[in-house]
């Protein structure tokens, strides 16, 4: 499979042709499919339009009906007839519209929801009636139409998951959640008007109507997170009018005043149900306001959409076709072009098989990669001529190069048996050299040992040294405390001396009778100074000792280092030694790895001399093969001749665009160019290549001649 290159070449062509035709079609179903989504969102959207205007008249026509029960029929008699005509008036738009809307097409949630809303819608005037005579009660009447605008409201909101754009779904999914909050508004309303009516608010109604502010605001407040900044924009520009603040200042005015009276069921308002009715009917026109706002932004937004999808889906399906016809041409003036130029190729490669013209040169004048095939084939074929040109002259000087070393064979031989007695000459005395290091290499050892004696010595002495030094220390030691004891001696007599001359005092003061005191305190001031000079004598010596024992502790030390220095030189001698023994040991091996190496030596050189006279023999037949590569080598052409100068193929890039045929080649007109020469041409058989060369062109040929080549 694809084994031919006109096989791949369309392979080539016709796989970005498949890949443009599948995307480009891709992209338009897409596309199609974009502008259907939006057409349905935007018919969804204008269904929520229509049914919310529908919920807007039953909210304001709930109202009517909860005061109208509660009050006994004597509030909103007027008002309640003419809502239920816009009421009315709306359904039937909403009817209208639906006859041309199909539900089943947007899904069973929404089609469910909303039959099941028509469905209450249509009991609405039969419950008309009853509120009319009075016979529902206001409970029913209220959960009748909140539950009909539940359902309504519902299918709305789930209207938000039928679109895949993600910022139409969240302007949807806000719009549903403003309605929801619109409809606790208008429960607020009907249940305010039926409290006033009544003009009371007891638990259950009060439970009730903070339930329902409470779940309004949670409403407004979830539709601000999840909408957009235009849109709630609209939203707070148009709850920032003073309507909507009135009517919430009425909501929590009625709050504190049911929360603070002792009665629920007499609250004494001051505010009657039809003054809130059109208060908060005002804030509910505002909420519509908004509504209608949103709508009109979710209209704009799909439109806008569509309209994107509808121009990408043009553009893209333009460019698909215009792009599948441009890689057509291009791939078919390609695919004609190469198959062209690859003949004239051909016809070159045959003229170097079958002729063996290495004058053969190809001047493609073209830059593509074509031309770089011909470029090599030509430098293909310069190189095997050079390399046939050198080996004719190699042959030759290898020829003349033979005989020579024929004759320096001989001549080798003689000089291998003159250096090989040479050798066992130098092998005599290099064993006598090795003898003499032997003897040295014993000397040093010796020396060595004598060496590593002396230092055992001199660390023995060191040692005495040492201990007599740690001695004298010692002796130094007891000398200065020998010197503390006569320095205390000293003091005790100079004390003994001051006692005796107190004694003599106290005596002569005496009197006769303190004589013999004074005379026993005269000895004792003599024997006090004996002993001082008796210490001084003493200490004076032991200062002499101590000196004598320090110079001692000095001498020692200079010996120990002395011998320490003995010691290191010693230390160094044996190293030196130790180094001139092994130094000796490795010349000695080394003299004889030499010795050996002379007789290896001599054994190769006696191998060379027996074989000299084969190398002589194997020249003279190395010159007879060298004759023989010569006679070879002229079988090539590798000088062109003035003769053989005429035109060669080579197929240049046409200039014509390619036919709609799925052909391989065309026709040359007048207009294209001719291929350009090649230098040595070849002869007018294998001139350009022909039209109708080209049409058999056969493929598998070709490349088996090129695998060959």
């Amino acid at each position: 499979m694809f084994k031919t290159i006109k096989a791949r070449l369309l392979v080539v062509v016709l796989l970005p042709l498949c890949f443009l035709g599948f995307s480009g079609t891709s992209k338009f179903l897409e596309d199609m499919k974009t502008v259907k989504r939006m057409e349905d969102i935007q018919s969804l959207t204008e269904l929520a339009v229509q049914t919310s205007a529908l919920i807007h008249e039953t909210q304001k026509e709930r109202g009517y009906t909860v005061g109208f029960l509660k009050s006994g029929g004597t509030v909103f008699t007027t008002e309640l007839p003419n809502q239920r005509k816009s009421t009315d008036t709306k359904a039937t738009a909403l009817r209208e519209f639906l006859a041309d809307f199909d539900l089943s097409s947007h899904g069973p949630e929404v089609q469910g929801q909303f039959e099941d809303g028509l469905a209450r819608l249509e009991k609405i005037q039969a419950n008309r009636s009853a509120i009319s005579s009075r016979s529902m009660k206001t409970g029913d009447a209220i959960r009748y139409y909140t539950g009909m605008h539940k359902l309504f409201l519902s299918s709305i909101a789930a209207m938000a998951h039928r679109s895949e754009d993600a910022g139409l779904a969240q302007s949807l999914t806000s719009f549903a959640i403003f309605l929801e909050g619109k409809e606790r508004g208008g429960i607020e309303r009907a249940l305010m008007s039926g409290a006033l009516a009544t003009n009371s608010m007891e638990g259950a109604a009060l439970k009730k109507l903070a339930e329902i502010v409470a779940r309004q605001h949670e409403y407004f407040a979830t539709f601000q997170r999840t909408s957009t900044p235009k849109e709630y924009d609209i939203f707070e520009t148009a709850m920032s009018k003073p309507a909507a603040k009135v009517a919430e200042d009425m909501v929590q005015d009625t709050f504190a005043l049911a929360l603070s009276v002792e009665d629920p069921s007499n609250l004494g308002s001051e505010l009657s149900a039809p003054t809130w009715f059109e208060a908060s009917t005002s804030r509910l026109g505002l909420l519509k306001e908004i509504e209608r706002g949103l709508a009109a932004h979710l209209i704009a937004d799909a439109n806008s959409i569509q309209e994107q999808a509808s121009a990408s889906m043009t553009f893209n399906g333009g460019l698909g076709i215009l792009s599948i016809i441009l890689v057509a041409a291009a791939g078919l003036w390609i695919f004609r072009s190469i198959m062209y130029r690859v003949r004239g190729l051909v016809d070159s490669i045959d003229r170097v098989d079958k002729q063996h013209d290495l004058s053969l040169r190809i001047d493609d004048q073209t830059h593509d990669e074509l031309s770089s095939v011909s470029a090599s084939f030509d430098k293909l074929v310069g190189s095997l001529q050079d390399i046939l040109r050198s080996v004719d002259g190699v042959s030759t000087s290898l020829s003349e190069d033979a005989s020579q070393v024929g004759s320096s064979s001989q001549s080798l031989a003689v000089g291998a048996t003159q250096q090989a007695a040479n050798l066992q000459s130098i092998s005599t005395q290099v064993g006598s050299i090795l003898e003499q290091i032997k003897r040295n290499t014993d000397s040093a050892q010796s020396a060595t040992s004598l060496a590593h004696t002396s230092e055992t010595s001199a660390c023995k002495g060191m040692e005495h040294m040492n201990i007599m030094g740690t001695a004298m220390d010692e002796i130094a030691a007891s000398s200065d405390r020998i010197s503390d004891i006569i320095k205390t001696i000293d003091e005790l007599a100079f004390q003994t001396n001051l006692l005796a001359l107190n004694a003599n005092v106290e005596a002569a003061r005496a009197g006769e009778a303190g004589r013999g005191f004074a005379v026993v305190a005269e000895e004792v001031r003599s024997l006090a100074q004996r002993s001082a000079e008796a210490a001084r004598n003493t200490a004076s010596v032991i200062t002499e000792s101590t000196q004598c024992a320090q110079r001692g502790v000095s001498i020692a030390a200079q010996a120990s280092v002395a011998l320490s220095e003995i010691s290191q030189s010693t230390n160094q001698v044996n190293s030196l030694l130790g180094e001139i023994a092994k130094a000796s040991e490795d010349q000695t091996d080394a003299i004889a790895s030499v010795n050996q190496g002379i007789s290896e030596l001599d054994e190769v050189t006696q191998y060379n001399a027996a074989h000299s006279e084969e190398l002589a023999a194997a020249a003279d037949q190395t010159a007879s093969e060298c004759k023989h590569l010569a006679r070879l080598v002229s079988q090539f052409k590798l000088e062109a001749s003035e003769s053989d100068k005429v035109s060669a193929p080579v197929i240049v890039q046409q200039n014509k665009a390619p036919s709609s045929s799925t052909g391989s080649c065309e026709k040359p007109d007048s207009n294209t160019p001719s291929p350009p020469s090649i230098a040595p041409t070849e002869p007018a058989s294998l001139a350009t290549a022909t039209y109708d060369q080209c049409e058999s062109f056969d493929d598998a040929d070709f490349d088996s001649q090129l695998d060959t080549f």
